[in-house]
């Protein structure tokens, strides 16, 4: 999948709504390792977890506590850190 996102970058391509909404246009300036790990995170939680919203990358947080929640607590604090200016 990192491969994927990778090669995404690499050819200048366009991400889906969902992933700039959540991760911006593209990596911070010297964080390329981090954001590149959380974008993955970002994508997998959405297939695992089945989110198909267009424009919302996790979807709606959820109810129960446990393992899912954290993950998605924790990419809702990262994503938010590359999103800043």
């Amino acid at each position: 999948m990192r491969s994927r996102i990778e090669d995404a970058v690499a050819r200048d391509l366009l991400f889906p709504a969902w992933f700039e909404n959540m991760l911006g246009p593209a990596a911070p300036p010297g964080k390329a390792d981090d954001w590149l790990y959380t974008a993955t995170d970002v994508v997998l939680y959405r297939l695992l977890h089945d989110v198909t919203s267009p424009a919302d990358a996790l979807g709606s947080p959820p109810q129960e506590q446990g393992h899912r929640r954290t993950l998605h607590d924790r990419l809702i604090v990262e994503c938010a850190n590359y999103r800043k200016p």
